[in-house]
């Protein structure tokens, strides 16, 4: 009977060890912060880094995805100044209903391109533009909430040519 006990006991103890795993929790190394949980996720702070982090779990397996890093990064466009004032959009931003106007000090045909924000063309127009000022109205309200830039491209009716790239905030 007692080897019966200390075989029982000894099959217990071999079956107990394997279910003792070693567990992960996410931390971090900072000057300051926190990691913090519940059932429905966790959330990884330091104090003057940016942090963007999202784990998943699953069989305890643990993935992990964002990154912590000291400084903060952005793109950005910069805003170049308009050269001569021959064309002026507003408003801008706009909520998809802008004019444009262009005031010239002859006759000629204007190309005006619309891009998003990873240079595929949205919009192509022509207008032809008269002596003094000319107006048009454009409606993209059914476009996506960004920026956009607009591209004008003059001829002049003497074969003068001049360009200009106009950045647009579409808020809806």
């Amino acid at each position: 009977m007692r080897k019966i006990i200390v075989l029982l006991l000894f099959i217990g103890i071999l079956g107990v060890v394997p279910c003792m795993a070693q567990s992960l929790t996410p931390t971090v190394i900072s000057s300051f912060g926190g990691y913090f949980s519940n059932t429905s996720g966790s959330l990884s702070a330091t104090v003057a880094e940016m942090t963007m982090v999202e784990s998943f779990n699953s069989a305890g397996i643990f993935l992990t995805q964002g990154f912590q890093q000291p400084e903060e990064w952005y793109a950005s466009v910069n805003e170049e100044p308009q050269s001569d004032g021959t064309i002026s959009i507003y408003p801008n931003p706009s909520n998809g209903k802008f004019s444009i106007t262009i005031n010239s000090p002859e006759n000629g045909s204007a190309q005006i391109y619309l891009y998003d924000m990873l240079g595929q063309k949205t919009l192509s127009m022509q207008m032809n533009i008269a002596t003094g000022l000319n107006n048009e109205n454009i409606d993209i309200q059914r476009y996506a909430m960004g920026i956009y830039f607009l591209k004008y491209l003059y001829t002049g009716d003497n074969g003068e040519k001049k360009s200009e790239v106009i950045k647009i905030n579409l808020v809806h």
